[in-house]
C-alpha cells in the first residue's frame, strides 16, 4: 500500500524496477548487452509473452512472473509486421488475443502460434482464414478496413501511460499503487459502526472522538500543533483529516521545508495516536 504521506511501498518500487528491464529488452534491447545475453542464453528466439516458467533462471523468473500486470501497457505499432507476434502482442483492438480467446483460437485458425502479423498482413490489409468460430469472427469483424502500418518500416513499442510512449518508472508506480486509506484509524466513531460499545468520549477532553476532532479538534491537540508549527514558524489552515492527507500527499520535492512539514505531521499524529491509546486502554498518561 502507498502511504499517503509520502511513504513509499517498497514492494511496487521493486515491481516497477523490474519492469524497467522488460521494456528495455523488449523495446531497445539491441543497445544493452545485458538484453542481448538474455535474448541469446534465456529467450533464445521464442516470444518473451509465451515463454515457460520452469527451470528458468532466478532473474529471469522475476521477468516472467511480472509479465501478466506490464504487458497489456506495451502497445505494438506495426510497420511491417515481421516482429509482432499475431497471437501473443498489442496490436489488434481487442487486445492479446491468446489472452482474451484461449489458445484453441490459433487452432482453430491454422495459424502457427509462433507466427508474426506479417503473415496475414498484405498491403496494411489482415487476411484472417475464414472460418465458422465466433472467435475468429470477431477477431475479423473489430480490425479496420486498413491497419495503420508501414510496410516498409519496423514494428516498434510504445509504452501506453506515458503521452511519449516512452516507459518511466513513475507512470507505472502511479499506476500499480494502492490508494491510501484515509480514515481507517480505529477511532470510537468508527468502531460504532461494529455495534461495539465503547464510550464516544474522547480521551483528550469531554468532546466525541472522531478522525477530525482527535487531531485537530480537541484543545489538547490544538495545543500542541500551535506549539510544533510556532517551532517551525508554519502556519497552516483547518482542515479535515482526508484533505489534510491529500494537502501533504500534494507536497512535491525535497526542500528542506518539505521534508520538515511532513515530518512534524506525521509525527505528532503518531505521538497523538500513542497517547489516546495509553489513556484509553491502559489509563495511564505517559506524557
Amino acid at each position: 500500500m502507498e502511504g499517503g504521506l509520502g511513504f513509499k511501498s517498497m514492494q511496487v518500487w521493486n515491481m516497477v524496477a523490474i519492469a524497467k528491464h522488460i521494456w528495455f529488452l523488449i523495446s531497445v534491447g539491441e543497445q544493452s548487452m545485458w538484453c542481448q545475453w538474455v535474448k541469446s542464453y534465456l529467450i533464445k528466439g521464442k516470444n518473451f509473452w509465451n515463454l515457460k516458467i520452469p527451470g528458468s533462471t532466478w532473474v529471469c523468473r522475476k521477468l516472467l512472473n511480472l509479465r501478466p500486470l506490464v504487458q497489456p501497457y506495451f502497445l505494438n505499432v506495426l510497420g511491417d509486421g515481421q516482429s509482432t507476434s499475431l497471437w501473443y502482442d498489442n496490436w489488434h483492438p481487442l487486445g492479446l488475443l491468446i489472452v482474451k480467446f484461449s489458445p484453441k483460437i490459433a487452432f482453430d485458425s491454422g495459424i502457427s502460434k509462433d507466427a508474426t502479423v506479417s503473415h496475414i498482413l498484405q498491403n496494411s490489409i489482415c487476411f484472417f482464414p475464414i472460418t465458422q468460430t465466433l472467435e475468429l469472427n470477431e477477431v475479423r469483424g473489430t480490425l479496420p478496413p486498413l491497419i495503420p502500418s508501414r510496410l516498409e518500416e519496423a514494428d516498434h513499442i510504445r509504452w501506453t501511460l506515458t503521452p511519449n510512449g516512452q516507459f518511466s518508472i513513475a507512470s507505472l508506480r502511479d499506476k500499480s499503487r494502492t490508494p491510501f486509506p484515509t480514515t481507517r484509524l480505529s477511532t470510537v466513531d468508527r468502531l460504532v459502526l461494529f455495534s461495539m460499545n465503547l464510550s464516544p468520549q474522547c480521551s483528550f477532553c469531554q468532546g466525541s472522538e472522531s478522525h477530525d476532532h482527535l487531531f485537530f479538534n480537541c484543545a489538547f491537540s490544538q495545543q500542541v500543533w500551535n506549539t510544533m508549527l510556532s517551532k517551525i514558524r508554519v502556519s497552516w489552515h483547518s482542515r479535515t483529516w482526508p484533505k489534510w492527507v491529500t494537502f501533504l500527499s500534494s507536497l512535491k520535492g525535497k526542500s528542506f521545508q518539505t521534508v520538515i512539514a511532513k515530518l512534524v505531521f506525521t509525527t505528532t499524529v503518531y505521538h497523538f495516536w500513542i497517547e489516546r491509546n495509553m489513556r484509553k486502554f491502559q489509563g495511564i498518561s505517559p506524557s
